[in-house]
């Protein structure tokens, strides 16, 4: 039963945003990167990149978000390719999706 709402934001190089294609209800916002590696390997100064934002339903034991991030860490492996590919999701107080 969903308890409450999340949204999830993935940030993607350009270049690679068809892999999430898939993503039907999905905002995609045009973005420039300024992540900057303290190692030193995979600065991500002035790369094109495309924010994806995607509302979805929370169970309270927060079971639907754990299963997007394995999802996720499954789809940058074998598709994405990416040293590190953020994503982060977050409680959202209002939504427009119904309960």
């Amino acid at each position: 039963m969903i308890d409450h709402h999340e949204l999830l934001t993935l940030i993607v190089p350009s270049a690679k945003v068809s892999a999430l294609s898939f993503l039907r209800a999905a905002t995609f916002t045009q973005t420039t990167g300024t992540w900057r590696d303290p190692m030193n390997v995979s600065h991500d100064r002035q790369v094109a990149n495309v924010a994806v934002d995607v509302e979805y339903g929370e169970t309270s034991d927060e079971m639907v978000g754990r299963t997007i991030m394995v999802a996720i860490r499954l789809l940058n492996l074998l598709e994405v390719n990416e040293q590190v590919l953020y994503a982060r999701s977050i409680d959202i107080e209002d939504s427009t999706l119904l309960l």
